[in-house]
């Protein structure tokens, strides 16, 4: 059965409400990609100079490293072009995004926008390990 297939099977036996948990879950995850991202970049900063400049509170260094690779790794490889470009511009950029603004940007149709997030929310989560 090729990849296709299996998302096809995979999202009919997803109940709604197991739907939100993902949503809500990849969501959280994709809010949080963002400051991940920033840490990492001001950590290889900082060593590049040799120095340190905050103090850190939790021994959290490796673990956010980690989280930030691999979503990283999931958002370059396991979306498509448009699938990419809606969570860029829905989730991971300062703005406050419409939906509707977004797929008239993208030049899509809404069916087709709702069908790509959707989609797109699927593979993250699978990428991650959460379903």
């Amino acid at each position: 059965m090729d990849n296709f297939l299996k998302q096809v099977c995979l999202f009919s036996t997803i109940d709604r409400e197991t739907e939100k948990k993902i949503q809500k879950e990849v969501v959280s995850i994709l809010k949080s990609y963002c400051a991940l991202k920033v840490c990492y970049e001001n950590e290889l900063e900082q060593k590049r100079a040799g120095v340190t400049l905050f103090p850190e509170l939790l021994d959290t260094k490796q673990v956010n490293q980690m989280k930030f690779l691999q979503i990283e790794r999931t958002l370059r490889n396991s979306l498509d072009k448009d699938e990419y470009s809606i969570i860029q511009m829905k989730y991971l950029n300062n703005k406050k995004l419409r939906d509707d603004y977004i797929y008239t940007n993208l030049l899509m149709t809404r069916d087709t926008f709702y069908r790509k997030k959707k989609s797109a929310f699927y593979l993250i989560a699978m990428s991650l390990g959460i379903i």
